[in-house]
């Protein structure tokens, strides 16, 4: 197993009010209307969390897939656990199952198997041109300090296309209610021309002062280790 330690001595997460994930796929934001004086209160210090166990990288790349995943199949995904995350299924035609940490800060890695036809080829510019932005709600996603950051990286010998979202949004959405919305997230995309497994890993905690806070928090590679080592379970185990 490897271990993640995540850096949570720098800030506290201790506001009551809690994020509403969006259920746009693949987005990592979410939003909330806690307080000012809340938020701020999340900026205390607290006692460095205990390291997170990832499991160990295959250094294999994707099983194959030739059809569809069948029911069984789903459910055989949908069944796989990991030391220190909660599996929480949401839904299992087409798959869409979140793993929680179970310490804070809170982050949400999920995972969405699914047919693709056509499929986005697995080139770069394909996924530049494609509109992944969108799936950030539209107040979030104008900010003109949002980083979004589209690219490859590799596993397994494998070509994976990421999506990271570092961003945050205090005041009106588009019907005029006060919202505060954020992302810190780490997306990656794979498909083999048949089925796509795209994995979320996000934080979902209370909101923070800042997006620069988020990154303290809960940091990029933290965020992008953590997707990988689940990612890589899923994958090896997809094959039909």
């Amino acid at each position: 197993m490897r271990t993640l330690g995540l850096v949570t001595s720098l800030l506290a997460i201790g506001c009551s009010s809690k994020p509403t994930p969006q259920p746009a796929a693949g987005s990592g934001s979410g939003s909330a209307t806690p307080s000012d004086a809340a938020v701020a209160n999340a900026a205390q210090r607290i006692p460095a969390s205990e390291p997170i166990e990832l499991p160990k990288l295959s250094g294999k790349p994707p099983a194959k897939t030739s059809k569809p995943h069948s029911k069984a199949e789903q459910e055989a995904l949908a069944s796989l656990e990991f030391k220190g995350f909660v599996r929480d299924l949401r839904r299992l035609e087409p798959l869409e199952v979140r793993q929680h940490i179970t310490q804070r800060p809170r982050i949400d890695v999920q995972v969405n198997v699914i047919p693709c036809k056509p499929c986005v080829p697995m080139q770069l510019d394909k996924w530049q041109a494609s509109t992944l932005k969108s799936l950030l709600p539209t107040p979030l996603r104008n900010q003109p300090d949002l980083q979004f950051e589209v690219g490859e990286t590799e596993l397994g010998g494998a070509k994976l296309i990421y999506t990271y979202e570092l961003g945050q949004y205090a005041g009106p959405d588009e019907t005029g209610e006060q919202r505060r919305q954020y992302t810190d997230a780490y997306v990656l995309y794979f498909n083999d021309g048949v089925n796509q497994l795209r994995v979320t890993s996000k934080y979902v905690d209370d909101a923070l002062p800042s997006k620069e806070h988020m990154a303290r928090v809960v940091p990029r590679e933290d965020l992008e280790k953590m997707g990988k080592a689940l990612f890589d379970s899923y994958a090896q185990a997809w094959g039909n």
